[in-house]
């Protein structure tokens, strides 16, 4: 308001021939050039101000009188500046067709350029014998816009604000902290809002600072560089990445120098093949890492295709109890038709849970929470980021309700309206329904209140809920989810749900489309047995999944044959997924770490008979040409083990969750980064690859103190 404030003073300046007002304001706003990087009016500004301020009295007197602008009428209010009057001018010389085309023929050119003003000044003449009215009077003298019209037609737009006011509510009464638009309320990203709030430190710190350079110690030059700030604004476009071609063509030419400089190296040095393949070639293994980030399962449904019995009974069609996953329920429901947020909650989600309730006497709505520094993030970040809109019951529903959804901010504020809008909802009588909002659980038409629970996906909280239905006597329940996740979990909790309720019917409404159908739990663990069914969790990490790296080119149909080939390694997945080794740990020598690998080495060759990884890598590159960088590193053991951890643990209400830094995670700015090696990558740690810097021959340079021989690498003048 404050910019757009000065703007209009800055008019009025000039309109009411206000030489002082429009030095003040002129010197306001100069801090706006300098802060938006408009270098030339930044560099002429200042000294057109102080020449402004050093003119000569009599000059000054007659600015002051107003003779700075021009007038062309008596009007009020309707001064303009001198190039304005030019540009004006001009319009009337070229007249109603201008003066295209008139470059092209010299003739025409040279009749427009000596009849054109003098047409013009006739034309003038004309309109100020003719047409001019020398009645000086008040409603003459009045500008245009103080006349009835123009003032009854601002009237109509003042109400018409008044009355948006009154529907959507005062803009101007909302204490939001982000930085939103009046009329859609879409949210600005936060640099753009800390670029904002700094806009006027940040150019008036540089003004001072030019100003006294240049104009009052003159130890700088007018025509010396004026640094940018380059401020995040709302169209500025972002900064390009490489595309993933660059990246790979990046990586490819590090790999062709790196083989260059080794086999230069070989040529009067020995080599340890061991030592060399016990090292990454990059500082991320291609084999996991999506150039240093997660590489994420791109078709995690073909697990399911492996679980699902050929033979499983009919779904019942009344429940005990329904759990559903929110965030799922809002993505799959439709918008057409639906203007507000007031009208999305009580035309669309709430008849939505009271048609639900036909079926069940329960039910659970359960929602995702975002919680800062998640490991999460990496997976919400791949997915996009929409635009930023803040929910409120009169705010306009987005046209792109998908793109929507995509932000965090924007889901997490939907959540809690919505979780709003249940509890004041009327349901049928006799119905139960619980919602989380938060840590705490929200239950409508029963007594019987659930424990706060500090889990941040609803895949897991599923469990919770489930669990305290079956502690009420419910036996038949249905989850509604699209995450594979919550099988997979349900599946590893299955046993130990059954020690709460024995008669427990456990069944999830899956997939979407042509794709939705029911899944028997029970059926599912019957057909995988005890040992399967507690390790599958551990097995599902290990092979990637939201938080975890799959293995690239090995998806999950290649890791299922390989569990089916080496079946000891099951035994390890339920040592890890039981209660009392959550989190393990494992020493890269233990025979469960050892099982670990083998399965691994099984996954990219079925035949070999090898169990370290190490060892494979080699003979796979040397022996049958495989690539170096499609064998994973070790700690991708831990990081899945990490989130193993909390899927085998779900059953407990408030989870004790160690801190990811034990399990190979990093602590970045706003979110957890993998730590993919723990010993430096080949080019910094084979000794084959050492190099000295000598001048002359060599005394005691790197090469000497590593007993090894200078090679051709070497800038010394010795014989290689």
């Amino acid at each position: 308001m404050r910019y757009e404030t000065l703007i209009l003073i800055f008019v009025r300046a000039h309109r009411e021939s206000n030489f002082q007002l429009y030095l003040q304001v002129l010197e306001q706003l100069i801090p706006l050039f300098f802060a938006l990087d408009h270098v030339n009016y930044s560099r002429w500004m200042p000294i057109h101000i102080r020449d402004m301020k050093c003119l000569p009295d009599s000059i000054r007197d007659e600015f002051d009188r107003g003779h700075w602008v021009l007038s062309k009428t008596k009007k009020a209010f309707s001064a303009i500046p001198f190039d304005q009057d030019h540009e004006q001018e001009n319009s009337s010389v070229k007249g109603s067709g201008g003066c295209i085309g008139l470059m092209d023929n010299p003739e025409a050119l040279r009749r427009w350029m000596l009849s054109g003003p003098e047409l013009a000044k006739l034309q003038n003449q004309f309109e100020i014998e003719y047409l001019s009215n020398d009645e000086e009077d008040s409603k003459y003298l009045q500008h245009h816009e103080s006349g009835y019209a123009a003032q009854a037609s601002f009237q109509k737009q003042v109400n018409s604000l008044c009355s948006t006011f009154i529907k959507m509510g005062n803009p101007f009464l909302d204490y939001f902290p982000d930085l939103v638009t009046l009329d859609k309320r879409d949210c600005m990203d936060e640099p753009v809002k800390e670029a904002l709030y700094a806009l006027e430190k940040v150019g008036t710190k540089q003004y001072r600072e030019y100003v006294k350079g240049v104009l009052e110690e003159r130890t700088r030059s007018v025509h010396d560089p004026i640094k940018q700030n380059s401020l995040a604004l709302f169209k500025r476009p972002k900064a390009k990445e490489l595309s993933k071609q660059d990246k790979k063509i990046k990586i490819l030419q590090h790999n062709v120098a790196l083989f260059g400089q080794l086999y230069i190296a070989m040529q009067s040095r020995d080599s340890d093949l061991k030592e060399f393949f016990s090292h990454e070639v990059q500082l991320f293994p291609p084999s996991l890492s999506e150039f240093g980030k997660l590489h994420l399962p791109t078709n995690k449904s073909e697990l399911i295709k492996y679980l699902q019995p050929s033979n499983q009974p009919e779904s019942p069609s009344f429940y005990d109890c329904k759990i559903l996953d929110g965030a799922v329920i809002v993505h799959c429901l439709s918008t057409a038709g639906v203007v507000t947020f007031d009208d999305y909650a009580e035309e669309v989600f709430i008849p939505y849970l009271r048609m639900q309730l036909r079926s069940t006497t329960r039910l659970d709505v359960v929602w995702d929470t975002y919680l800062p520094d998640s490991l999460k993030e990496c997976t919400r970040a791949k997915r996009g980021k929409g635009l930023r809109r803040k929910v409120s019951g009169q705010t306009k529903l987005p046209s792109k309700w998908m793109d929507f959804l995509c932000d965090s901010k924007n889901k997490e504020e939907l959540f809690a309206f919505l979780t709003t809008k249940i509890s004041e909802s009327a349901f049928p009588p006799g119905s139960i329904v619980y919602v989380t909002s938060g840590k705490s659980v929200l239950h409508l038409n029963t007594t019987n209140s659930m424990s706060n629970c500090n889990y941040e996906v609803a895949d897991t909280r599923i469990i919770v809920h489930m669990h305290h239905a079956l502690q009420q006597g419910m036996r038949r329940v249905e989850v509604r989810s699209v995450d594979k996740d919550v099988v997979v979990i349900l599946v590893g909790v299955f046993y130990d749900l059954l020690k709460t309720q024995f008669s427990a019917d456990l069944w999830v409404a899956f997939g979407t489309g042509k794709n939705y159908r029911f899944l028997h739990i029970n059926a599912i663990c019957d057909s995988l047995g005890e040992p399967k069914s507690r390790a599958l969790p551990v097995f599902h990490a290990i092979t990637g999944c939201d938080t975890i790296s799959a293995f690239k080119f090995k998806g999950k149909k290649t890791a299922w044959q390989a569990w089916q080939a080496f079946e000891e390694v099951t035994d390890t997945f339920v040592y890890l997924s039981i209660s009392i080794y959550p989190f393990e740990n494992l020493n890269p020598d233990s025979c469960h770490f050892k099982a670990l690998e083998r399965l691994v080495v099984i996954m990219y060759d079925r035949t070999s008979p090898l169990t370290s990884i190490n060892e494979a890598r080699e003979e796979l590159f040397c022996k049958r040409s495989l690539s170096v960088e499609r064998m994973p590193l070790l700690q991708h053991c831990k990081h899945s083990l990490y989130q193993a951890g909390i899927w085998t643990t779900s059953m407990q209400v408030q989870q004790m969750l160690p801190s990811p830094e034990d399990y190979s995670w990093t602590k970045t700015s706003n979110s957890w980064a993998p730590v993919w090696i723990t010993i430096p990558e080949v080019s910094k740690a084979c000794r084959e690859l050492v190099k000295c810097l000598c001048k002359g021959n060599c005394s005691n340079c790197t090469c000497a103190k590593a007993n090894i021989v200078c090679s051709p690498l070497c800038k010394c003048k010795c014989s290689h």
